[in-house]
């Protein structure tokens, strides 16, 4: 992403969608959670507006420049509080700040430069992302074993998400992989989980075969290289 932005020619967005960082993803998932399960077709006016705002470049008015001046006093345990569904005061008061955020009816960046937007959230509802918006998709798996060492060295608040008790996951992938349901283990709560957003970017990908790894291809609104884990890598993660 480093890399990418000294091209003048890119606007980069970074998570716009992280709550943690970001006061408009705080109001936009606020019914969502921190992994929203959107499939096409589904209705999320309020996650909607919050991509539109994304895709149209995250203009930052002086109500978001004020929020985003709220959330920096925001200290690391009270994220986590949040995140693990605790009432956190100073989000609050971010959210009301960061609700509907504006933006064009079509995202329409500055002339001349094409937005890219890194998330770490959509592995859930990247089918439904690709299309409520016309945009080109670049999915980059990691392997699960790296994601986890991030996750833990970082201590990421990814890791106290629920992920197993979110009934839209149940019903819309675990249920229909017959995956069982984690131990009491942290570890291995947070491996199980890791392993399910991993599937889901796999069979996303899967979904369009004819992406492949070749860049430039275009297929339902995707254009990208995809990336995946070589089975020897997989293999080595599952016998760790």
């Amino acid at each position: 992403m480093r890399v990418l932005e000294t091209d003048r020619s890119v606007l980069p967005v970074l998570e716009p969608d992280n709550e943690g960082t970001s006061a408009p993803a705080i109001w936009g998932k606020r019914h969502a959670g921190r992994f929203p399960v959107l499939l096409p077709g589904d209705r999320d006016d309020d996650y909607r507006a919050l991509w539109q705002w994304a895709l149209g470049g995250a203009p930052r008015p002086a109500r978001l420049a004020l929020a985003a001046q709220v959330m920096k006093g925001v200290q690391r345990p009270s994220r986590t509080r949040y995140l693990q569904g605790h009432r956190v005061p100073l989000m609050s008061v971010a959210a009301a700040l960061g609700r509907r955020p504006p933006a064009p009816p079509d995202p329409a960046p500055e002339p001349g430069r094409r937005v890219l937007v890194k998330s770490v959230h959509v592995p859930l509802c990247l089918g439904w992302l690709a299309g409520e918006f016309a945009l080109d998709v670049v999915v980059l798996l990691r392997h699960p074993g790296n994601v986890l060492a991030s996750w833990l060295k970082l201590d990421l608040n990814e890791q106290f998400v629920r992920l197993e008790e979110n009934p839209a996951v149940r019903a819309h992938f675990v249920d229909r992989w017959s995956l069982p349901q984690p131990g009491p283990d942290p570890l291995e709560r947070v491996v199980w989980e890791i392993g399910v957003l991993t599937k889901a970017l796999e069979e996303e990908a899967a979904a369009h075969p004819e992406c492949g790894e070749l860049p430039g291809c275009l297929a339902q609104g995707y254009r990208a290289p995809v990336h995946r884990c070589r089975p020897s890598a997989r293999r080595r993660f599952r016998s760790a």
